[in-house]
């Protein structure tokens, strides 16, 4: 009965891990500075669907990020970048996402 049961247990957890390695949770959020940064947005959507990531980043406005004097910024996974454009943010994703 206890083989059985640490099987059964066993099978739980591989079918857990298998399940939660192929799941995308919490998509990654772009934050773009309102003030100085939001004529920027429509060229973050190109990128995003250029790249094919529509359900995996999003896009949201911020109050000042404090850089106005090297627009466009952005914050994303918890770091600020300025002078961002269109090839940054295209590399910058390809690396955070393995796009090649």
């Amino acid at each position: 009965m206890k083989i059985r049961s640490i099987f059964f247990l066993l099978s739980i957890a591989i079918i857990t891990l298998t399940v939660l390695s192929t799941t995308a949770f919490a998509s990654e959020a772009i934050y773009v500075c309102r003030p100085c940064s939001r004529s920027f947005i429509p060229e973050i959507k190109n990128v995003i669907e250029e790249l094919h990531l529509e359900d995996q980043v999003k896009i949201k406005t911020t109050s000042c990020l404090g850089y106005c004097d090297e627009p466009m910024v952005l914050k994303f996974q918890n770091k600020i970048y300025t002078n961002m454009d269109r090839e940054k943010l295209k590399m910058l994703l390809m690396e955070v996402f393995n796009i090649s």
